[in-house]
């Protein structure tokens, strides 16, 4: 049976929002720059972009991005300075 789950958790530590997104994959999934390569096999160029622009928006925020997998988890992990 496939193991459907997706955990997001949302904290603030000091002055910044940590988010951080869990979901179970059975793919191996190829990283290029820190990023996952889009595993899109149609309309190549136009996916994949998602990560590339949350990690701009963190990065504009003095925050940062970060995916991995461990073992069958995908791991998502962003950080913001929070805003007055």
């Amino acid at each position: 049976p496939k193991k459907r789950a997706i955990s997001v958790v949302v904290e603030t530590r000091g002055d910044f929002i940590y988010i951080n997104a869990i979901n179970y994959t059975i793919n191996d999934i190829i990283f290029v720059d820190g990023l996952p390569k889009t595993s899109k096999t149609y309309e190549e160029g136009y996916h994949g972009f998602g990560f590339k622009s949350l990690k701009r928006i963190s990065e504009n925020y003095q925050g940062g991005l970060s995916a991995r997998v461990d073992k069958d988890l995908f791991i998502l992990s962003c950080y913001l300075l929070k805003s007055e």
